[in-house]
């Protein structure tokens, strides 16, 4: 009886060692295909993004080429265009209004086609025109535009560096370290110059309604960027709308005067 019993156990000792053995077989069979699957599951996701990304850049491409003539337009305008997106998405995750962002979209898109018609018009080049011929009678009439634009707006952009430089910084800088401050100076008007002169010309050049629209479109979305960089420096991050969005300040509180009633009604130690 006692070798019949031995016997008995070990054949279900073997049945159980053969059953573990088995499954151990199957569920490494099964990890592999639960690995494969994964991994194909993930090349098909990142072909995807990849999809996304080329109908993305290629419909851009597409647009610049058609609407404007070139696709240089539409790599300029995917970049800014994506660029004040994120912008504004992180600005309405920093709980700002997004009302007040989509006026500035919207503000700078209508600067955008003011830019367009003015450009397509060749305002400022019959300006630069008029000005030049009563100021540079002495160039030639096909440069006199672009020469007084640049000069003009050069000048101008000068103006407004000294202003921001005085603004700023007033004569202190001047009677404290009058050598860097000198240098400051001089590189303010240098690059406010700069900045006008490109400006100037950029304004001076007669354009066919494509790229004008086309740099119109550019402009308001630069535009939007510098919108929204501007809210962002002027009124700050609201730390008290991230409060009340991030920080459970009701649970917090509820709990307070939940313990307090406890402690409260709790026995004192030298209370029977």
């Amino acid at each position: 009886m006692r070798a019949q019993l031995g016997a008995t156990r070990d054949a279900f000792r073997r049945l159980f060692d053969a059953h573990m053995d088995l499954a151990k077989a199957e569920l490494s069979q099964v990890g592999g295909a639960v690995a494969q699957l994964a991994g194909l599951v993930g090349c098909a996701v990142a072909l995807m993004v990849f999809a996304g990304i080329m109908l993305v850049l290629g419909t851009a491409l597409f647009l610049g080429e058609w609407l404007f003539g070139s696709l240089g337009w539409g790599v300029l305008h995917a970049v800014l265009f994506f660029t004040a997106l994120a912008l504004t998405a992180v600005l309405v995750g920093l709980a700002f209004s997004p009302v007040r962002l989509f006026l500035w979209f919207l503000l700078s898109f209508v600067l955008g086609i003011v830019v367009a018609l003015v450009l397509g018009f060749d305002v400022f080049n019959r300006i630069y025109g008029a000005i030049g011929d009563a100021i540079l009678p002495g160039v030639s009439e096909a440069d006199r535009p672009l020469v007084t634009g640049v000069l003009l707006v050069g000048l101008i952009g000068l103006v407004l560096g000294l202003i921001g430089y005085f603004g700023t910084a007033g004569t202190k800088g001047f009677r404290e370290r009058p050598a860097q401050a000198a240098f400051t100076l001089l590189l303010l008007l240098l690059v406010g110059f700069l900045y006008g002169a490109f400006i100037g010309a950029m304004t001076a050049i007669t354009y066919a309604w494509r790229p004008a629209f086309g740099l119109g479109l550019a402009v308001g979305y630069a535009l939007w960027i510098v919108f929204l960089v501007m809210d962002l420096a002027r009124t700050g991050i609201d730390q008290e709308a991230l409060k009340e969005r991030f920080y459970p300040s009701r649970t917090i509180d509820t709990t307070k005067e939940t313990l307090e009633w406890l402690q409260k009604r709790m026995p004192r130690e030298n209370e029977s």
